[in-house]
Protein backbone atom coordinates (compact mmCIF):
# COMPACT_ATOMS: atom_id res chain seq x y z
CA UNK A 1 0.00 0.00 0.00
CA UNK A 2 0.95 3.62 0.52
CA UNK A 3 3.20 2.75 3.45
CA UNK A 4 5.17 0.21 1.40
CA UNK A 5 5.64 2.67 -1.46
CA UNK A 6 6.82 5.35 0.96
CA UNK A 7 9.30 2.98 2.59
CA UNK A 8 10.60 1.90 -0.80
CA UNK A 9 11.08 5.50 -1.93
CA UNK A 10 12.96 6.36 1.28
CA UNK A 11 15.23 3.30 1.04
CA UNK A 12 16.05 3.72 -2.64
CA UNK A 13 16.54 7.50 -2.41
CA UNK A 14 18.75 7.19 0.66
CA UNK A 15 20.84 4.50 -1.01
CA UNK A 16 21.37 6.73 -4.07
CA UNK A 17 22.45 9.68 -1.90
CA UNK A 18 24.76 7.48 0.21
CA UNK A 19 26.48 6.25 -2.94
CA UNK A 20 27.43 9.90 -3.69
CA UNK A 21 27.38 9.67 -7.50
CA UNK A 22 29.58 12.43 -8.90
CA UNK A 23 30.20 14.20 -12.18
CA UNK A 24 33.68 15.38 -13.21
CA UNK A 25 34.05 18.27 -15.65
CA UNK A 26 37.41 19.40 -17.05
CA UNK A 27 37.94 23.13 -17.59
CA UNK A 28 40.76 24.99 -19.30
CA UNK A 29 41.84 28.57 -18.63
CA UNK A 30 44.43 30.49 -20.64
CA UNK A 31 46.33 33.19 -18.79
CA UNK A 32 49.07 35.36 -20.22
CA UNK A 33 52.42 34.96 -18.49
CA UNK A 34 53.72 38.47 -18.97
CA UNK A 35 54.76 41.50 -16.97
CA UNK A 36 54.60 44.95 -18.56
CA UNK A 37 56.02 48.11 -17.02
CA UNK A 38 54.99 51.43 -18.52
CA UNK A 39 57.99 53.73 -18.17
CA UNK A 40 56.84 57.23 -19.09
CA UNK A 41 59.02 60.28 -19.60
CA UNK A 42 57.09 63.17 -17.99
CA UNK A 43 59.37 65.97 -19.10
CA UNK A 44 57.60 68.99 -20.59
CA UNK A 45 57.55 67.83 -24.20
CA UNK A 46 56.18 64.36 -23.40
CA UNK A 47 53.11 64.99 -21.26
CA UNK A 48 50.44 64.88 -23.96
CA UNK A 49 51.89 61.67 -25.39
CA UNK A 50 51.85 60.10 -21.91
CA UNK A 51 48.15 60.88 -21.65
CA UNK A 52 47.53 59.30 -25.05
CA UNK A 53 49.44 56.17 -24.01
CA UNK A 54 47.44 55.94 -20.79
CA UNK A 55 44.14 56.25 -22.64
CA UNK A 56 44.99 53.62 -25.25
CA UNK A 57 46.20 51.10 -22.67
CA UNK A 58 42.96 51.59 -20.78
CA UNK A 59 40.94 50.98 -23.92
CA UNK A 60 42.75 47.69 -24.49
CA UNK A 61 42.86 46.53 -20.87
CA UNK A 62 40.39 43.71 -21.52
CA UNK A 63 42.93 42.13 -23.89
CA UNK A 64 45.52 41.87 -21.14
CA UNK A 65 43.93 39.28 -18.84
CA UNK A 66 46.59 37.67 -16.69
CA UNK A 67 49.16 40.34 -17.52
CA UNK A 68 50.66 42.16 -14.57
CA UNK A 69 51.14 45.87 -15.26
CA UNK A 70 53.30 48.39 -13.41
CA UNK A 71 53.59 52.12 -14.01
CA UNK A 72 56.54 54.43 -13.37
CA UNK A 73 57.19 58.04 -14.30
CA UNK A 74 60.58 59.68 -14.64
CA UNK A 75 61.87 63.18 -15.04
CA UNK A 76 64.74 64.18 -12.80
CA UNK A 77 64.07 61.11 -10.64
CA UNK A 78 61.79 58.09 -11.04
CA UNK A 79 58.48 57.69 -9.27
CA UNK A 80 56.70 54.35 -8.95
CA UNK A 81 53.03 55.04 -9.55
CA UNK A 82 51.91 51.42 -9.38
CA UNK A 83 53.91 48.26 -8.62
CA UNK A 84 53.28 45.23 -10.81
CA UNK A 85 49.70 44.07 -10.33
CA UNK A 86 46.98 42.15 -12.14
CA UNK A 87 44.34 44.24 -10.37
CA UNK A 88 42.72 45.74 -13.43
CA UNK A 89 40.75 48.31 -11.41
CA UNK A 90 43.95 49.68 -9.86
CA UNK A 91 45.65 49.90 -13.25
CA UNK A 92 42.65 51.67 -14.75
CA UNK A 93 42.47 54.17 -11.88
CA UNK A 94 46.13 55.18 -12.25
CA UNK A 95 45.95 55.41 -16.03
CA UNK A 96 42.84 57.59 -15.71
CA UNK A 97 44.74 59.90 -13.35
CA UNK A 98 47.68 60.19 -15.74
CA UNK A 99 45.38 60.93 -18.66
CA UNK A 100 43.46 63.62 -16.78
CA UNK A 101 46.59 65.25 -15.36
CA UNK A 102 48.44 65.44 -18.68
CA UNK A 103 45.53 66.33 -20.95
CA UNK A 104 46.45 69.29 -23.19
CA UNK A 105 49.87 69.72 -21.58
CA UNK A 106 52.10 69.14 -24.63
CA UNK A 107 54.99 71.59 -24.61
CA UNK A 108 53.77 73.30 -21.44
CA UNK A 109 56.08 74.87 -18.91
CA UNK A 110 55.31 72.72 -15.87
CA UNK A 111 57.42 74.65 -13.36
CA UNK A 112 54.26 76.22 -11.95
CA UNK A 113 52.00 73.20 -12.39
CA UNK A 114 49.00 72.94 -10.10
CA UNK A 115 46.29 70.40 -9.27
CA UNK A 116 46.54 66.85 -10.57
CA UNK A 117 49.56 67.65 -12.73
CA UNK A 118 51.49 69.03 -9.76
CA UNK A 119 50.67 65.90 -7.75
CA UNK A 120 51.81 63.72 -10.61
CA UNK A 121 55.11 65.53 -11.22
CA UNK A 122 56.16 66.32 -7.65
CA UNK A 123 57.75 62.89 -6.92
CA UNK A 124 59.78 63.10 -10.16
CA UNK A 125 61.57 66.36 -9.27
CA UNK A 126 64.10 66.55 -6.46
CA UNK A 127 66.01 69.79 -7.04
CA UNK A 128 63.07 72.04 -7.80
CA UNK A 129 63.80 72.15 -11.53
CA UNK A 130 62.66 69.51 -13.98
CA UNK A 131 65.22 67.44 -15.86
CA UNK A 132 65.05 64.45 -18.16
CA UNK A 133 67.47 61.75 -17.09
CA UNK A 134 66.37 59.10 -19.55
CA UNK A 135 68.96 56.37 -19.03
CA UNK A 136 68.70 56.65 -15.26
CA UNK A 137 64.92 56.58 -15.56
CA UNK A 138 64.97 53.39 -17.60
CA UNK A 139 67.34 51.66 -15.17
CA UNK A 140 65.12 52.70 -12.26
CA UNK A 141 61.96 51.52 -14.04
CA UNK A 142 63.55 48.09 -14.41
CA UNK A 143 63.47 47.75 -10.62
CA UNK A 144 59.70 47.28 -10.80
CA UNK A 145 60.20 43.77 -12.14
CA UNK A 146 60.31 41.55 -9.08
CA UNK A 147 62.57 38.57 -8.57
CA UNK A 148 59.68 36.13 -8.39
CA UNK A 149 58.63 36.59 -12.01
CA UNK A 150 61.46 34.65 -13.67
CA UNK A 151 58.92 32.31 -15.29
CA UNK A 152 57.13 35.28 -16.86
CA UNK A 153 58.33 37.32 -19.82
CA UNK A 154 59.18 40.96 -19.10
CA UNK A 155 58.50 43.97 -21.28
CA UNK A 156 59.22 47.62 -20.60
CA UNK A 157 57.23 50.10 -22.66
CA UNK A 158 59.25 53.31 -22.87
CA UNK A 159 57.74 56.54 -24.17
CA UNK A 160 60.31 59.32 -24.62
CA UNK A 161 61.83 61.79 -27.05
CA UNK A 162 65.29 60.62 -25.95
CA UNK A 163 66.39 64.21 -25.32
CA UNK A 164 68.29 64.03 -22.00
CA UNK A 165 68.47 67.15 -19.87
CA UNK A 166 70.77 67.14 -16.85
CA UNK A 167 73.71 65.12 -15.55
CA UNK A 168 73.04 61.42 -16.07
CA UNK A 169 74.69 58.40 -14.47
CA UNK A 170 73.63 56.06 -17.28
CA UNK A 171 72.80 56.96 -20.85
CA UNK A 172 70.13 55.02 -22.75
CA UNK A 173 72.51 52.47 -24.36
CA UNK A 174 74.02 51.72 -20.93
CA UNK A 175 70.56 51.38 -19.40
CA UNK A 176 69.63 49.00 -22.22
CA UNK A 177 72.48 46.73 -21.14
CA UNK A 178 70.88 46.64 -17.69
CA UNK A 179 67.62 45.52 -19.31
CA UNK A 180 69.35 42.81 -21.30
CA UNK A 181 71.01 41.46 -18.16
CA UNK A 182 67.56 41.18 -16.58
CA UNK A 183 66.03 39.62 -19.73
CA UNK A 184 63.71 42.59 -20.21
CA UNK A 185 62.44 43.46 -23.69
CA UNK A 186 62.29 47.19 -24.49
CA UNK A 187 59.38 48.43 -26.61
CA UNK A 188 59.97 52.03 -27.63
CA UNK A 189 57.60 54.83 -28.63
CA UNK A 190 59.59 57.79 -29.91
CA UNK A 191 58.15 61.28 -29.94
CA UNK A 192 60.00 63.87 -32.06
CA UNK A 193 61.04 66.68 -29.71
CA UNK A 194 59.12 69.88 -29.23
CA UNK A 195 61.66 72.44 -30.39
CA UNK A 196 60.65 74.87 -27.65
CA UNK A 197 62.40 72.51 -25.22
CA UNK A 198 64.97 70.88 -27.48
CA UNK A 199 68.17 70.01 -25.61
CA UNK A 200 70.46 70.62 -28.55
CA UNK A 201 70.79 66.93 -29.41
CA UNK A 202 70.19 66.10 -33.06
CA UNK A 203 66.71 64.50 -33.22
CA UNK A 204 67.80 62.08 -35.95
CA UNK A 205 70.62 60.85 -33.72
CA UNK A 206 68.31 60.57 -30.71
CA UNK A 207 65.78 58.56 -32.72
CA UNK A 208 68.40 56.23 -34.20
CA UNK A 209 69.89 55.56 -30.76
CA UNK A 210 66.47 54.82 -29.26
CA UNK A 211 65.54 52.50 -32.13
CA UNK A 212 68.82 50.61 -31.87
CA UNK A 213 68.33 50.14 -28.12
CA UNK A 214 64.77 48.81 -28.49
CA UNK A 215 65.40 46.48 -31.41
CA UNK A 216 68.60 45.11 -29.83
CA UNK A 217 66.42 43.61 -27.09
CA UNK A 218 63.97 42.15 -29.61
CA UNK A 219 61.47 44.90 -28.87
CA UNK A 220 59.11 46.99 -30.97
CA UNK A 221 59.83 50.56 -32.04
CA UNK A 222 57.62 53.19 -33.57
CA UNK A 223 57.58 56.94 -34.08
CA UNK A 224 54.68 59.16 -33.12
CA UNK A 225 53.85 60.44 -36.59
CA UNK A 226 50.09 60.74 -36.52
CA UNK A 227 47.07 60.31 -34.27
CA UNK A 228 46.96 56.58 -34.92
CA UNK A 229 50.53 55.79 -33.92
CA UNK A 230 49.90 55.24 -30.21
CA UNK A 231 46.85 53.07 -30.87
CA UNK A 232 48.74 50.92 -33.37
CA UNK A 233 51.71 50.65 -31.03
CA UNK A 234 49.63 49.50 -28.06
CA UNK A 235 47.71 47.08 -30.29
CA UNK A 236 51.02 45.57 -31.40
CA UNK A 237 52.13 45.14 -27.79
CA UNK A 238 48.90 43.43 -26.75
CA UNK A 239 48.98 41.22 -29.84
CA UNK A 240 52.54 40.18 -29.08
CA UNK A 241 51.59 39.29 -25.51
CA UNK A 242 48.68 37.10 -26.59
CA UNK A 243 51.02 34.33 -27.69
CA UNK A 244 52.69 34.10 -24.30
CA UNK A 245 50.17 32.08 -22.31
CA UNK A 246 50.00 29.53 -19.56
CA UNK A 247 47.25 26.95 -19.93
CA UNK A 248 45.81 25.70 -16.67
CA UNK A 249 43.58 22.65 -16.41
CA UNK A 250 41.13 22.03 -13.60
CA UNK A 251 38.71 19.21 -12.88
CA UNK A 252 35.56 20.24 -11.08
CA UNK A 253 33.65 17.48 -9.31
CA UNK A 254 29.99 17.89 -8.42
CA UNK A 255 27.43 15.61 -6.83
CA UNK A 256 24.80 14.01 -9.09
CA UNK A 257 22.16 13.33 -6.50
CA UNK A 258 19.44 14.14 -9.04
CA UNK A 259 15.92 13.54 -7.78
CA UNK A 260 17.00 11.29 -4.88
CA UNK A 261 16.41 13.93 -2.16
CA UNK A 262 12.95 14.59 -3.59
CA UNK A 263 12.23 10.82 -3.59
CA UNK A 264 13.19 10.61 0.08
CA UNK A 265 10.95 13.54 0.92
CA UNK A 266 8.04 12.13 -1.06
CA UNK A 267 8.57 8.73 0.56
CA UNK A 268 8.45 10.30 4.01
CA UNK A 269 5.17 12.01 3.14
CA UNK A 270 3.68 8.76 1.81
CA UNK A 271 4.85 6.91 4.90
CA UNK A 272 3.23 9.52 7.13
CA UNK A 273 -0.01 9.23 5.19
CA UNK A 274 0.10 5.45 5.44
CA UNK A 275 0.69 5.50 9.20
CA UNK A 276 -2.14 8.04 9.64
CA UNK A 277 -4.55 5.92 7.61
CA UNK A 278 -3.60 2.81 9.59
CA UNK A 279 -4.33 4.55 12.88
CA UNK A 280 -7.54 5.96 11.50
Amino acid sequence: GVTAVGLAAIVLGSAWIAARPQQAKATTERLQQRDIVLCLDVSNSMLSLDGDMARKFNELADQLKGVRIGIALFNEVTSTVLPLTDDQSAVTAELDLIEKATNGQYGSDTSNATGLLAQLLAPTISSGTAGSLIGDGVASCSMLFDGQSSARSRTMVLATDNEPDGQVVLDLPQATQVLKAKKITLDGLYSPPNYMFQSGIDPATAKAEFQQCATSTGGLFTTLSDSGSVSQFVQAITSASSGDVRVTHAVRVSDRSGLAPLAVLLGALLLAVGVWRTKA
